[in-house]
């Protein structure tokens, strides 16, 4: 993400800043094993049926950095997951950022 200066709560300025998974179908999601990088990061999975938190279900969370693996509970059957970052960590130069490298989920 860009970097923010103030606080590791993405600056104090928003919620989170995230990523939308776009399924190619609605499926059943188990687990996801998320590579979040170097410095700890704080990070809620939603569930939902259209790309937007609104009515979106949390269906796991870890705190963290490098590898997580996280059991979504209950297993997910939907269109889209959202992988939403809530502390970012905090980078050399100082700032703020959220950092999620790879994202695998499993069946």
């Amino acid at each position: 993400s860009e970097g923010y200066k103030n606080a590791s709560t993405i600056g104090g300025q928003k919620d989170g800043v995230g990523l939308v998974l776009e399924l190619p179908k609605s499926s059943s999601v188990a687990s996801a094993k998320l590579d979040l990088g170097s410095g700890d990061q704080a990070v809620t999975i939603y569930a939902a049926d259209r790309a937007s938190l609104d009515g979106a279900t949390k269906v796991g969370s870890v705190t963290g950095s490098g590898e997580q693996s996280v059991t979504l509970s209950p297993a997910s059957t939907s269109r889209y997951l959202i992988v939403w970052v809530t502390k970012a960590a905090r980078d050399s130069d100082g700032k703020y950022r959220a950092h999620i490298g790879e994202v695998t989920l499993s069946s």
